[in-house]
């Protein structure tokens, strides 16, 4: 009989944490209603008879992202084109090759040779073609004798058309001009 009870005791003690458990997604839901969105801890948590508590594995359960704030209609009509732009193109391969030509046409914009993205119009920056110029010219003396000859004509040549382009335009300034700001 005290097996019994003991069992009946435990059921109850079960039920009752099962209608707590109930209780407090209700109000979960309640709050994430008047909020937005709600942090809610998943894990299923057991305590064993010597005291330890132990999480119990159960099926993972789908995961709601909380929905973002609506943009003006303007601003998604927009910014559709562009997605759709973006996500028919496929990325380049990473590699060190793609990261210098990615890193020459970075300088090719600060020189004025290539439009600046987002303005489409060709502006020279030459302090900054200098500073990638550098970064560059730093890339090649930290990866000297760690690269495949034609990542090492690639940095060479770029490195060459760069220096050149950029020397070039510094005698197009005027005289008594200094391109780097103080």
């Amino acid at each position: 009989m005290n097996d019994k009870s003991d069992k009946a005791d435990k059921a109850d003690k079960a039920d009752k944490a099962e209608q707590a458990e109930q209780a407090e997604q209700a109000e979960q839901e309640e709050q994430k209603a008047e909020q937005g969105f709600t942090v809610k801890d998943r894990r299923r948590f057991t305590q064993e008879p010597d005291g330890e508590v132990k999480t119990k594995p159960e099926a993972a359960e789908p995961e709601v992202a909380a929905e973002p704030a609506p943009e003006p209609e303007a601003e998604q009509q927009a910014a559709q084109p562009d997605q759709e732009e973006h996500d028919s193109r496929p990325l380049p391969e990473i590699n060190f090759i793609n990261f210098v030509l990615s890193l020459s046409t970075s300088t090719m914009v600060h020189l004025g040779d290539v439009p600046d993205p987002f303005t489409n119009q060709p502006q020279a920056n030459l302090p900054m073609a200098k500073q990638t110029i550098d970064i560059l010219g730093m890339l090649e003396e930290k990866t000297r004798g760690n690269l495949d000859p034609s990542e090492q004509n690639v940095m060479t040549n770029a490195l060459y058309q760069l220096r050149m382009r950029y020397v070039e335009l510094l005698k197009q300034q005027p005289k008594g001009q200094d391109p780097e700001p103080n």
